[in-house]
């Protein structure tokens, strides 16, 4: 009977996660897709993108929390059966996103030049992320909103309803991008725009989907209620924090790539890519993990909540181990595929490496992430992130004006990091699972 129970607990878990990576690979995939048609532009575009995906990513996953505090929310509130809250908190979660995301929108237009300068950017390759920022701050509202969309659908356990938006969305992104920078030799303005319409195109469809699926109590709370908003952000304002310095540290590794030279800085973006495009395996995981745990905290089912969290554990080991020899094995290709020229493919197998041993302890750090989420421990998060800040520092520090340090350099102090938050986080579910 027990086999039996965990065979039906994995198809609960692999149910959400499965599609999932589909909703996870929406922006990833867009950049990577950017990285591949900009790279054949010259070392100059791809250095330009690395620093406005650097940007655009900071400001992505500082607002993550949308996505993060409506998952929570609602999946506990559909644990209790309370629909009518279900539609509340989506119905405000999509006012607040439309509010931050034309804040943040502007902001990006207005203050790209400067942002780029402080990561190090300069002459053409300053130009370039300039030009792709501005261009890029039209889509913002838009992805904002597709985070509350996707949320939503994660917390009522109907993940499998946006794979079909990824899937039109991206190809749209590739079609377009391949017509406009190789067709009509738009250059980055053209990568930019493709990547808009492909927003635009998967904001529709998911504000359709969401608004079917909502509660019938939706249509009286159409107007805005602000009181709802301090909610939510109380809810995901310690997530801000903990994102805020997750991606505060990778944008540190692109600036001290960019000290390197045009070199460095286009391998290390392709092997960030690479990463980005490789946690999402492990990060559909944690989706499985944060949804099943506010839905069974909600249920009051904590025995259940267990044994999934066991299964867990071990798709995960599973994943991780596996994602680890098959990129450490297909490196060199990879690099060699995405680069504009041998010393910057050179460069990008050895970030690459490092991508693939950072596997493991990312697979861990991510699962534990959403089993806390799920759990609306959002303090303990940031707390957690603070401490690996503060070990990461001063590896920066040593390796930016290193002399002699490079891109190794870059991705082990990133190792460094990944190990600590992945060995907080399963010292902290352990103390939970224990109570």
């Amino acid at each position: 009977m027990r086999a039996s129970d965990d065979r039906l607990r994995d198809r609960r878990i692999l149910a959400l996660a499965i599609p999932a990576l589909g909703s996870l690979a929406v922006e990833p995939l867009y950049t990577l897709v950017d990285t591949a048609i900009v790279a054949h532009l010259g070392r100059a575009p791809l250095g330009g993108l690395a620093l406005a995906v650097t940007v655009l990513g900071t400001g992505f996953w500082i607002f993550h929390f949308l996505q993060e505090g409506t998952t929570t929310e609602v999946a506990t509130r559909w644990g209790q059966n309370d629909r009518r809250q279900v539609a509340d908190t989506t119905v405000q979660a999509l006012w607040l996103a439309l509010l931050l995301g034309v804040a943040a929108g502007v902001m990006i237009a207005a203050a790209g030049p400067q942002l780029t300068q402080v990561l190090g950017g300069h002459g053409e390759v300053q130009r370039a992320a300039s030009t792709y920022l501005r261009i890029s701050a039209i889509g913002v509202p838009m992805l904002f909103i597709s985070l509350v969309g996707h949320g939503f659908l994660r917390g009522v356990e109907d993940v499998k309803a946006t794979v079909p938006v990824v899937i039109v969305a991206n190809v749209v992104n590739v079609i377009l991008e391949v017509l406009l920078v190789n067709v009509w030799h738009t250059g980055v303005a053209g990568s930019a725009w493709g990547t808009v319409v492909a927003q635009a195109i998967a904001c529709v469809w998911l504000m359709v989907l969401t608004w079917r699926r909502l509660p019938g109590t939706a249509p009286t709370l159409v107007g805005p209620q602000p009181r709802q908003w301090r909610r939510l952000i109380r809810v995901g304002g310690w997530m801000l924090i903990r994102t805020g310095l997750l991606v505060g540290m990778f944008a540190l590794a692109t600036n001290a790539a960019a000290r390197k030279g045009d070199e460095v800085l286009g391998g290390h973006q392709i092997a960030y890519q690479v990463f980005i495009l490789l946690a999402l395996s492990t990060d559909a995981l944690a989706v499985s993990a944060q949804t099943l745990t506010g839905t069974l905290l909600g249920a009051g089912d904590e025995h259940e909540l267990r044994a999934l969290m066991k299964r867990l554990w071990r798709m995960t080991w599973v994943v991780g181990g596996f994602l680890t020899a098959v990129v450490a094995a297909l490196a060199y290709p990879i690099g060699h595929f995405l680069a504009p020229d041998g010393a910057t493919a050179h460069v990008a197998v050895i970030g690459i490496v490092g991508v693939a041993v950072m596997q493991l302890p990312a697979g861990a750090a991510f699962l534990t992430d959403g089993q806390l989420m799920g759990a609306s421990d959002f303090r303990f998060l940031a707390a957690a992130m603070a401490v690996s800040a503060v070990v990461y520092a001063p590896l920066w520090a040593l390796v930016a004006w290193g002399r002699d340090l490079g891109i190794t350099e870059i991705w082990g102090a990133l190792v460094v990091m990944m190990v600590l938050r992945g060995a907080l986080g399963w010292h902290r579910s352990r103390r939970r699972n224990a109570t």
